[in-house]
């Protein structure tokens, strides 16, 4: 129950009207409601200007339920097409006023009904400051839509459909990671991934920065009805860390880097402000970088700055107001930080065009490689820099040779790895870029080393895990068997490496062994598709026809687009002269991909048969 100072605290901020406070900048986006987030609203009633100004924030905004009077993006009926793929989609108006995102493909079947599939669009990633990204829902499966809205452009393919010569379509799924830097509400730790099914999305709250609020509420509500003060605030002030660990909160989200491995331990607790980031999280970044920068590059190209290597205290918010939005913070305001640090000094040149001044000359705007059309300022502070380059093709990485180095914030900061560790992590990025050749002789010269027997890197199951990926794509399923056996022995509990054991002793000729590793995700995750699908190969491949379309249809019943596994139970169906329940599979696969090879003969012969 609020005391009465607090309660008078919250009435001024109810005055405010959260509609916009009149001391920010002119031009603001519409503010968050209050109500929105809830770690913000336990803060307000003793930080009324404070949580207003966060409320204008993009961060705050970050993540939520798609509602399109809210949103930037307008529906213009336009198809965009994806000219790799034969596909094209657009956003459409859906039933109670909510959208949704249709696909359609161009190939030329006559007599074949058209090939359409549909998703609604339940939710949205960012706060539409420049760019939004929206998220399709199915069967409680997230996917990334292969449509997003850039304020300056409008509708424009995803970053990802220019990264999958085929186009991944309505397939690429929003993982609990993708949302890490979108929401500090913990989203559910789900198999498959990407069955996040009615989180209740939500922006970035103090708690990001500050950690939780209850403990700090009930001491100060307590000296408030005691008079004394607390002695203790109960909550993390980030100015009181050392710059290192205030640079790890804005790093956790902006320093994104060509791969990112995490390196806590299975059932760590996630990280937590003035906790070291980087002693968890291991950042593999361009070993040097160029003119062009990605979009969340930011920490990453000021420690490039020669004034941020000569300035031990410098951290992001030597520059930046940390509650208000960089898009309301005047650009007098963001000069005279260069100005505090520059006393007397005379500068050779006078800006000669209208706007010009520090940030204009010496932190230019730039377009994203990774994000086209978008335009962020170069945070890599340099006395001549290159005059921005004009758009270019989009690539994914900064150097997508692999020419890492780990991140350090200075070069005389103490490495985290030793140098076999390194080159497991580097295996373990380009694995996750599914380059198994390059990647497997990466492990097999780590596995050489001291260091592959003890240490925090070699107890990762995910290292395990993605050794055996490696193994497998070079063709050795038994070696990666192994791997998996290994990683489970780290984590007995690690979804994703028992199903590619699994998958790994099917291809290896063993399907009793297959099916005995599958039977705990059959138990403890009945609502995962590929469990199924794996226990329906495992069987044919024992020659137990009944039973592998049992588990076909199991896995198909869990998750239905899964057009391989329809086309599949299409044939066997048709075979086995059930033609209601072929011509509802072999439909149902064309709707989703007329691509699959034979697909459409099949269906003509089963729209054909009596």
């Amino acid at each position: 129950m609020l005391t009465a100072a607090l309660a008078a605290a919250a009435g001024a901020l109810a005055a405010l009207g959260c509609g916009g406070d009149a001391r920010l900048p002119a031009g603001s986006r519409a503010a968050l409601p209050l109500s929105a987030l809830p770690e913000a609203e336990a803060c307000a009633p003793c930080h009324a200007s404070i949580v207003q100004k966060w409320l204008q924030h993009g961060m705050a905004d970050a993540l939520g339920p798609l509602v399109p009077a809210r949103v930037p993006a307008r529906l213009d009926g336009a198809w965009h097409a994806h000219t790799q793929s034969g596909a094209r989609y657009r956003a459409e108006s859906a039933e109670r006023g909510g959208w949704r995102l249709a696909q359609e493909w161009s190939i030329a079947a006559p007599g074949l009904p058209p090939a359409r599939r549909e998703m609604p669009l339940r939710w949205r990633i960012g706060a539409g400051v420049q760019d939004m990204s929206f998220v399709a829902v199915e069967q409680g499966r997230w996917f990334f839509a292969p449509l997003e809205f850039l304020n300056a452009r409008g509708w424009v393919p995803a970053p990802f459909q220019l990264t999958h010569g085929g186009g991944a379509g309505l397939d690429f799924r929003v993982t609990a990671e993708c949302l890490g830097c979108h929401t500090d509400a913990p989203p559910p730790r789900a198999f498959p991934a990407h069955a996040l099914g009615e989180f209740p999305a939500r922006g970035i709250s103090c708690a990001a920065c500050h950690g939780a609020s209850g403990e700090h509420v009930a001491r100060m509500g307590e000296a408030a009805l005691t008079g004394a003060a607390a002695a203790e605030p109960g909550i993390l002030d980030p100015s009181d860390l050392p710059p290192e660990r205030q640079l790890d909160l804005c790093a956790r989200c902006h320093l994104e880097g060509d791969a990112q491995i995490e390196i806590a331990p299975p059932g760590a607790q996630p990280f937590r402000p003035g906790e070291d980031l980087l002693a968890r999280r291991a950042v593999l970044v361009a070993r040097a970088p160029g003119d062009a920068a990605s979009f969340v590059s930011q920490v990453h190209r000021l420690s490039r700055s020669a004034c941020f290597r000569a300035s031990p205290e410098m951290t992001c918010t030597t520059c930046h107001d940390p509650h208000l939005p960089p898009r309301l913070q005047t650009r007098a305001d963001s000069a005279a930080a260069c100005s505090d640090c520059h006393r007397g000094l005379t500068h050779p040149e006078v800006p000669g065009s209208e706007g010009g001044d520090c940030i204009a000359c010496h932190m230019p705007a730039i377009e994203p490689f990774d994000l086209p059309g978008a335009r962020i300022a170069d945070h890599w502070i340099r006395r001549r820099p290159q005059p921005p380059a004009p758009a270019g093709s989009f690539r994914e990485h900064e150097a997508p040779d692999g020419d890492w180095e780990v991140f350090r914030y200075r070069e005389q900061d103490p490495p985290h790895w030793s140098a076999a560790e390194v080159t497991a992590l580097r295996a373990m990025a380009i694995a996750q870029q599914g380059r198994a050749a390059e990647a497997a002789p990466l492990f097999e010269e780590w596995s050489r080393s001291a260091d592959a027997q003890s240490g925090a890197v070699a107890r990762l199951p995910m290292l395990s895990l993605l050794r055996g990926i490696a193994l497998a794509g070079t063709g050795d399923p038994r070696g990666a068997a192994a791997a998996y056996r290994r990683a489970l022995v780290l984590d007995p509990d690690f979804a994703e490496a028992r199903l590619n054991l699994a998958t790994a002793l099917v291809e290896a000729g063993d399907a009793d062994a297959a099916l005995v590793e599958i039977e705990p995700l059959l138990r403890s995750h009945p609502l995962a598709d590929a469990p199924w699908l794996v226990a329906a190969s495992a069987h044919a491949a024992a020659e137990r026809t009944p039973e592998a379309l049992a588990h076909l249809q199991r896995s198909l019943a869990t998750f239905g687009a899964q057009p391989l596994a329809l086309q599949r139970l299409g044939r066997a169906a048709a075979a086995a002269g059930e033609t209601a329940l072929a011509r509802r599979a072999l439909l149902g696969a064309w709707s989703l991909d007329p691509r699959l090879p034979g697909l459409a003969a099949e269906v003509r012969a089963i729209l054909r048969a009596p």
